[in-house]
C-alpha cells in the first residue's frame, strides 16, 4: 500500500487512528521517514510526559498534559507558519513547534496512549483541545486555558454551527 492508501485506512478504522494518518501524510512528503523510529520516539515522549503529570485522577490530567507538552518545548511556530516543518508530525515532533493543529494531534493520541479523557474542538479558526466535564477547552500550542465564561461561549458557537455537536464537549 502507498503512503496515502494507509492515510485512507487509518481514516475508516473506527475511531480514525488520527495521529497515525498524519504519519502517512508526512511519510507521503518525506520518503526517508521511518515510521517505526518516529513511533519509538513517540513511546520516549510519552513516558516522559507520563513521568511528569501530577498524581490526580485522570479525569483532571488533561490541562497538566498540555502544560506539560509545553514544558518539554513544544510550542506554535509563529516563524515559519507556511513551512512543511510546522504541519508534518514527524518534523513538529522533531523540533517541538509547529502549527496549533499538528500540536492538537500529538496531545490527542498522547492523552488516548494515557487514557486522559481529550477531544479535539475547532472553533473560529483556532485548533483546541477540551474535556467533557467541566467544559473546559485549553490552546496546545500553549497549555493556556480558557475561562469559563469563554469556553461557554466557544460551546455556544460550535453547537450552533454543527447539528451533531454535544452540547457538553467545548
Amino acid at each position: 500500500m502507498t503512503p496515502r492508501q494507509r492515510f485512507f485506512a487509518c481514516l475508516q478504522r473506527s475511531p480514525p487512528a488520527l495521529f497515525e494518518a498524519a504519519l502517512w501524510i508526512a511519510a507521503e512528503h518525506d520518503a526517508e521517514m521511518n515510521i517505526e523510529a518516529v513511533l519509538a520516539d513517540f513511546k520516549d515522549l510519552q513516558q516522559r510526559v507520563s513521568s511528569g503529570l501530577p498524581m490526580l485522577p485522570v479525569s483532571e490530567l488533561a490541562q497538566p498534559l498540555l502544560r506539560r507538552m509545553n514544558d518539554l518545548g513544544f510550542a506554535q511556530d509563529d516563524f515559519t507558519p507556511l513551512r512543511p516543518q510546522v504541519a508534518l508530525i514527524n518534523k513538529v515532533l522533531e523540533r517541538r513547534r509547529g502549527q496549533p493543529l499538528a500540536l492538537g494531534l500529538i496531545a490527542l493520541e498522547l492523552a488516548r496512549r494515557l487514557e486522559i479523557p481529550l477531544v479535539g474542538v475547532n472553533f473560529r479558526g483556532i485548533s483546541c483541545c477540551g474535556c467533557r466535564a467541566p467544559i473546559t477547552c485549553w490552546i496546545p500550542a500553549a497549555g493556556a486555558g480558557c475561562t469559563p465564561t469563554t469556553a461557554a461561549t466557544c460551546c455556544n458557537v460550535s453547537t450552533a454551527r454543527t447539528s451533531n455537536s454535544t452540547p457538553s464537549i467545548c
